[in-house]
């Protein structure tokens, strides 16, 4: 009986981060979510280099005049950086520095529906439209509705997107948030992965070993700035008992917390898979 335990990345693959940690291709039924979503971009890479864009920024959708949405600013993120790897005759511009620029002068995305603040954002940085990612949900899937619009305001491409929901999709949210509302903290948008400095491994639970019962527990938690273990909990069950021994060893995990630029500590939501395999 062996025990393989597995911390996701937003760039959606997996890191050693301690012993007993392997580094291995997504799990739990992500490979066609990502399949799909490298279709969709390379489509929408090859409509972005005909429509001759210079340069496009990918911000978050708002709920309201001051309400970024944190599925759209995961998905934002997701879709941005895969478009930066994808893109040849345009550019992408970085989040992190957009989120710097917008900080600095007191605005957030939300921002950006204003013509006096969307004409400085451009000029200042470069760009010359807007890609707007729309994200609505029901009991099974996420919707993702693309907007492409120059800075003028008008529309120049549309497409639609269907994902289910998946696992690691669920383990990254919901979002954490600056004390101010916005932006998010997202591992790698310009903001250190947390570290693992000790990570127990959860018992095998005797009555699940017994009945011969394994497989891949996905627990969903946030990495506090102090590096602790907060507002855990399971996004793929396996088992009751095998559930409860991963979400119990949760509780004494200790990291060094995720981290801005400026060495502030901030916390992140990811997610770790906990593997119980019987041999």
């Amino acid at each position: 009986m062996t025990m393989d335990f597995r911390f996701a990345r937003v760039k959606l693959r997996r890191f050693v981060v301690a012993l007993l940690l392997i580094l291995l291709p997504v799990a739990v039924h992500a490979a066609d979510t990502i399949q799909n979503r490298k279709l969709v971009i390379r489509q929408m890479a090859q409509d972005f280099s005909r429509l001759g864009l210079h340069k496009l920024y990918v911000p978050d959708s708002c709920d309201g005049p001051f309400h970024p949405n944190d599925f759209s600013s995961f998905f934002a993120f997701t879709f941005s950086r895969m478009l930066e790897k994808n893109s040849k005759d345009f550019a992408v511009l970085n989040r992190a520095e957009a989120h710097r620029f917008l900080l600095k002068n007191q605005l957030t995305d939300c921002d950006l529906i204003k013509a006096e603040v969307l004409t400085k954002f451009a000029a200042d940085l470069s760009i010359d439209s807007l890609l707007f990612v729309v994200v609505s949900s029901d009991n099974n899937s996420f919707s993702v509705d693309f907007h492409l619009r120059d800075i003028a305001g008008k529309e120049l491409l549309r497409s639609s997107y269907k994902e289910p929901f998946e696992a690691f999709n669920l383990g990254f949210l919901p979002l954490v948030a600056a004390p101010s509302g916005w932006p998010f903290y997202i591992a790698e948008e310009g903001i250190t992965f947390p570290k693992a400095v000790r990570m127990q491994n959860p018992p095998y639970p005797g009555q699940s070993r017994s009945r011969h019962v394994s497989g891949t527990v996905v627990i969903s938690a946030v990495v506090t700035p102090d590096g602790k273990i907060d507002q855990a909990r399971i996004v793929h069950k396996v088992d009751p008992d095998l559930d409860k021994a991963a979400l119990e060893a949760t509780r004494g995990w200790l990291f060094e917390p995720a981290k801005t630029p400026d060495g502030t500590r901030v916390p992140v939501r990811v997610p770790f898979e906990i593997n119980f395999k019987l041999y």
